[in-house]
């Protein structure tokens, strides 16, 4: 398996970190995975939904954020079997 890339993050935790953070080791437990599961579930179905140049930003263009959503929404609704 290839090694990831470690990346300079200034000493702060990297999204991959903080995620798994947020996952495992929250006060709240399982309830805690239940709520970021789905608010990006809510997240993606809506950017999936809106009109890519509503969602341009810098140097992201609207359709490469509308596919992503579109992506990561298929991933959470198989993942829930919806």
């Amino acid at each position: 398996m290839p090694r990831k890339k470690q990346v300079e993050t200034g000493g702060r935790e990297t999204n991959e970190a903080f995620i798994a953070r947020i996952m495992t080791r929250m006060q709240s437990g399982p309830l805690a995975q239940l709520f970021v599961i789905e608010a990006v579930r809510k997240y993606a179905e809506a950017c999936a939904k809106a009109e890519p140049e509503r969602m341009d930003v810098g140097f992201i263009t609207g359709a490469q954020w509308k596919r992503t959503a579109q992506e990561i929404h298929a991933e959470v609704t198989q993942h829930l079997g919806e």
